[in-house]
């Protein structure tokens, strides 16, 4: 298992009016697979949403967290 120091956080922003879909994150696992990073580091997507995302994605379990604009401004 990679230590701390062998991640990358790779964020995806989204403002939508509207939740998240898995169009997202389809777009997401494209992009972590030609990142192409080395084997020893752990890719961790993170998306930043204005509203949020759908339950499918939460479901999904490609993305380490799913923050909104609230959750940015207004942590607590």
């Amino acid at each position: 298992m990679p230590g701390s120091g062998n991640r990358w956080s790779l964020l995806k922003f989204k403002y939508h009016n509207a939740p998240v879909g898995m169009s997202v994150a389809h777009e997401v696992e494209e992009k972590v697979q030609r990142l192409g990073g080395p084997p020893e580091i752990a890719v961790e997507p993170v998306l930043i949403s204005a509203v949020g995302a759908t339950q499918a994605v939460h479901r999904g379990g490609l993305f380490n967290n799913v923050l909104t604009l609230k959750d940015l401004v207004d942590p607590m």
